[in-house]
């Protein structure tokens, strides 16, 4: 994030992104108070931001609501609020854009285990 934004390309935070990297590399950052509300404001970074370079979004409710709290009724519901938000973010992406969705871990809320790399978040990355 630092090569880019020393190259003068935009590294956008969106959620805990700015946290977890002390505000290393970024040129933008937006607080989230959900993860809807993360896909939300990455949408409207899109339709009205005219960015090159990264917007990197950190979407916590996977993990923090659902997964630590072995809830899979949540978890699924999550999962079918993000794909309505992934949806409407599809169709702000230019043709030329990169799309990347990664999970830092693996996340079963139906375990009944405490090891931490049974939870997980939900990274977006976007690359105008």
């Amino acid at each position: 994030m630092d090569a880019l934004k020393e190259n003068g390309y935009d590294v956008i935070s969106v959620g805990k992104i700015r946290d977890i990297f002390d505000g290393e590399g970024i040129t933008e950052a937006y607080k989230s108070k959900s993860s809807v509300h993360g896909m939300e404001q990455t949408i409207d970074i899109l339709q009205n931001n005219d960015f090159t370079g990264l917007c990197f979004v950190n979407l916590v409710d996977f993990d923090a609501l659902w997964g630590h709290r072995r809830n899979p009724e949540g978890y699924a519901k999550e999962v079918e609020s993000f794909d309505v938000k992934l949806g409407e973010l599809l169709k702000n992406l230019k043709e030329d854009d990169l799309l990347m969705i990664t999970a830092d871990h693996g996340n079963d809320p139906t375990w009944t285990g405490t090891e931490p790399y049974e939870r997980a978040g939900t990274a977006v990355s976007l690359f105008p």
